[in-house]
């Protein structure tokens, strides 16, 4: 329980830092996809499966454009999103993913 407590505050600060970064750098910035992507984790992290593929699913598509496919950030992108579908256990999405 006191974990939970420790994660929602976790969260506000880092929905904030998100929405300051998005403020002044854009939503493209590598700097705002980083934010969103430790977002997107720590929703992983609180169960919220749902929320959290979604938002690195765009993680992905930002960090593809921005930074470019081969790029060591763009990698990670992948690497979260395909482990979540799968331990989700939706082995043919991670699979694509990976693939991408």
């Amino acid at each position: 329980k006191l974990a939970m407590g420790k994660k929602a505050n976790a969260e506000v600060l880092f929905r904030n830092a998100l929405q300051g970064r998005e403020a002044s750098l854009g939503s493209a910035h590598r700097d705002t996809v980083g934010s969103m992507a430790s977002l997107a984790l720590l929703q992983g992290t609180m169960g919220r499966h749902e929320e959290a593929e979604v938002m690195l699913a765009v993680v992905l598509e930002r960090s593809i454009l921005a930074l470019g496919s081969a790029h060591p950030r763009t990698l990670s992108a992948v690497h979260n999103l395909a482990a979540l579908q799968n331990a989700l256990a939706r082995y043919e999405e991670a699979e694509t993913t990976v693939q991408r």
